[in-house]
């Protein structure tokens, strides 16, 4: 679909997020095959960032650094999901130089009225300045919320029902592409 936009002269994003599973970052070839994808649709690899969570990387961690490692020496951005909801452990933010980090979405749920989980926020967010990540905020769903992160850093990029619930290919295409609208992550 990448393919399909740039060819139209439509792509005004900066990139796309895929989940990928354990299962399928594990799976023999997983590299090759998906660089040989890129290549074959004419993409570039930062078009797309692999998103993968806590668990997948505990799950086999010596293998999955190594297909991790081996696909970003072609320029490849994998982004940790779900952040602190699993296993958090920051040997694995040192140990694999992602690119992304996704706070999960309950640390916001109650970020109205628990300081504790703004507290929370505020480490992670100087630990992945730290070490040059970006950090999403997942679960935004309604404006204080927004306000209340937007007044701890505001280059911060957030993702929530706020902004957008899921849509359909055809939805997106006419909401962003076809409008020419700026995308908030």
């Amino acid at each position: 679909q990448i393919s399909t936009w740039k060819r139209q002269n439509r792509w005004t994003l900066e990139y796309i997020s895929i989940n990928i599973t354990i299962v399928q970052l594990l799976e023999e070839n997983f590299a090759p095959r998906y660089l040989s994808m890129i290549e074959r649709h004419e993409l570039n690899c930062s078009d797309i960032t692999l998103e993968i969570t806590e668990q997948t990387l505990i799950e086999n961690f010596k293998s999955t650094k190594k297909v991790i490692s081996t696909l970003q020496q072609y320029g490849v951005r994998f982004a940790i999901d779900d952040f602190g909801v699993g296993y958090s452990s920051l040997s694995y933010i040192q140990n694999l130089s992602l690119d992304t980090i996704k706070i999960d979405k309950s640390f916001v749920l109650n970020i109205e009225n628990k300081v504790s989980d703004i507290s929370l926020i505020k480490t992670i967010f100087h630990i992945a300045e730290q070490f040059n990540y970006t950090l999403v905020i997942e679960g935004i769903e309604n404006e204080k919320q927004k306000e209340i992160l937007f007044d701890l850093d505001n280059h911060l990029v957030y993702q929530g029902f706020y902004f957008s619930k899921p849509m359909t290919k055809e939805e997106f295409d006419i909401k962003y592409l076809y409008s020419k609208n700026t995308i908030v992550s």
